[in-house]
């Protein structure tokens, strides 16, 4: 009777491991890294955004005297602004 050995499909040393364990990890820390960035880039973008709101608002809403009226009147168009030609009605 022949006596057959068989190898492993495949032999992996320690090195193939710490390769990809040293991959996994490395990406793993670069998502941690990016993630932290965004989340400290859009909590500055909203405050960014509530800072020009509160600006608009206080533009918009100032306190104004409450005597007289709240807004002006145009003034009137003088007659130089007024066409040369006549208007036909």
């Amino acid at each position: 009777m022949k006596v057959v050995r068989r190898l492993k499909a495949q032999v992996k040393t320690k090195w193939y491991y710490i390769f990809w364990g040293t991959a996994t990890l490395s990406v793993v820390a670069g998502q941690i890294i990016v993630g932290t960035g965004y989340r400290t880039m859009a909590r500055e973008s909203q405050q960014i955004s509530a800072d020009i709101n509160l600006l608009i608002e206080t533009m918009l809403y100032s306190r104004r005297p409450t005597t007289g009226p709240r807004y002006q009147p145009m003034p009137s168009p003088s007659p130089e602004d007024q066409p040369d030609y006549p208007i036909i009605r």
